[in-house]
């Protein structure tokens, strides 16, 4: 063979090199970009969820904070209902009540509903007073002494109620 074409051999075997080890690089920077995107979209799906979440968690502050304006609404509402108060700032409160709840109940908001004699749950309850009562009717609740509130199933406020208790016999 002669120097030429052994030079151009070498110089084919080179030329085959650097595109073989281009070839590899440039795989190499496609995989780089496969997992740049993919970290990305991950990071762009954890930034997203933990906004829910703070959303959620502020708004949940929000509505536990409302709870007094709540309380404070209906003692309004009862006192607007008797027959001395004026009928239209009667009908303007209830009305505005009315939206109020509705808005937090689209929230996940829901009243911890207690009928009288209910048995007393304790996880829906807390004793607020008790009174004597016939012998079959203690541990039932008779009265509701402060509403309680469930956010999305979960209890916020648990309520406040009166709860029969046994009869001393002596």
């Amino acid at each position: 063979m002669s120097e030429y074409t052994e030079g151009c051999y070498r110089l084919l075997n080179i030329l085959k090199h650097t595109v073989r080890t281009m070839y590899l690089e440039k795989e190499a920077l496609n995989n780089d970009i496969r997992y740049l995107r993919a970290d990305f979209d991950n990071y762009r799906k954890r930034t997203e969820r933990e906004m829910e979440e703070r959303a959620s968690e502020r708004l949940d502050k929000f509505i536990i904070e409302s709870l007094d304006l709540i309380d404070d609404l209906e003692i309004s509402m009862s006192h607007a209902d008797k027959p001395s108060s004026d009928a239209e700032m009667r009908k303007g409160l209830r009305i505005f009540a009315d939206k109020f709840h509705k808005r937090l109940t689209t929230a996940g908001l829901e009243a911890i509903e207690v009928a009288p004699g209910a048995p007393f749950d304790p996880g829906l309850h807390i004793v607020g007073a008790t009174a004597p009562v016939e012998a079959g009717s203690s541990g039932k609740v008779i009265e509701v002494l402060r509403k309680g509130y469930m956010l999305r199933g979960k209890v916020i406020r648990p309520s406040v109620v009166k709860v029969g208790v046994e009869k001393e016999v002596r």
